[in-house]
C-alpha cells in the first residue's frame, strides 16, 4: 500500500514539472512575435530567426477615422535593424482601437534597405476605420543578396583547383638511323660515315623509343 502511495506521489511530482516546462516553452514561443506599441513608439518586426529585422515609426499623425468616414493611406518610416542588406521588404502594417479591435491593416513594400538605413513608404491599400490607439507591423519577406549568404569562413576552406603542370618536351638525345635495314643508335649532333659504294641508299632517322 506505501509503495503504491509512494509512486502515484512521483507521478504527480513528474506531471506537475511536464506541465511547467510546457507553460516555460509557450511563453518563450509567444515572446518571439511582433508586439503592440503606443503610436508615438516604434513597432518592430522579425526575421524567421525572431530577431529583429525592421521597426516603424509613423509620419501620418492625423488618423482619425470612422466607418463613414475611413483613412485609405498613412505614410511611415521603415529602418532596418539587422546587419543584412536587404534587396526586396515587404510587410503589413495593422491598427487597433481602445479595445484591441483591429480597425485597419494595409501592405508595403520597399526596394532595397542597407543596414541602419531608413527609407519612408507608404500602405495604399489601407482601409482605417477607427481613431486608433496602437499599431504594429511584421514582415512578410526580407530578400538578401546571394553573395550576402555566403560566409568567408566557407569561401576560405575552399580550395582553390589546382593548374596542370604545363606539358614539358624533351629533345631526344639519341636518334635512330637504318640503311638498307641496318640500324645505327646514334647520339644527336654527331656524323655518321657509311660506305656507299656507288650505290643509291635509303636512310630513315627517327627518336629511339
Amino acid at each position: 500500500m506505501r509503495t503504491k502511495i509512494i509512486a502515484a506521489c512521483i507521478a504527480f511530482l513528474v506531471c506537475g514539472m511536464w506541465s511547467v516546462r510546457a507553460q516555460q516553452a509557450t511563453a518563450t514561443q509567444g515572446s518571439a512575435t511582433e508586439q503592440r506599441t503606443s503610436l508615438e513608439e516604434q513597432p518592430v518586426a522579425l526575421d524567421s530567426a525572431g530577431h529583429a529585422a525592421i521597426a516603424a515609426q509613423l509620419v501620418t499623425k492625423a488618423l482619425a477615422a470612422t466607418p463613414d468616414a475611413p483613412l485609405r493611406n498613412v505614410r511611415f518610416v521603415i529602418e532596418n535593424r539587422s546587419q543584412s542588406p536587404y534587396t526586396y521588404v515587404s510587410g503589413r502594417v495593422t491598427f487597433y482601437d481602445d479595445k484591441g479591435v483591429r480597425c485597419g491593416e494595409g501592405l508595403f513594400t520597399l526596394d532595397s534597405l542597407a543596414p541602419n538605413e531608413q527609407a519612408e513608404t507608404d500602405a495604399p491599400g489601407l482601409l482605417l476605420t477607427c481613431t486608433p490607439r496602437s499599431w504594429r507591423i511584421v514582415a512578410d519577406s526580407l530578400l538578401t543578396r546571394t553573395s550576402e549568404t555566403v560566409r568567408p569562413a566557407e569561401e576560405a576552406a575552399t580550395p582553390a583547383p589546382q593548374q596542370p603542370a604545363p606539358a614539358t618536351l624533351t629533345a631526344p638525345t639519341t636518334v635512330e638511323v637504318t640503311v638498307d635495314d641496318k640500324v645505327y643508335n646514334v647520339p644527336l649532333g654527331s656524323t655518321l660515315d657509311l660506305p656507299v659504294k656507288g650505290k643509291r641508299v635509303k636512310i630513315t632517322v627517327r627518336p629511339v623509343q
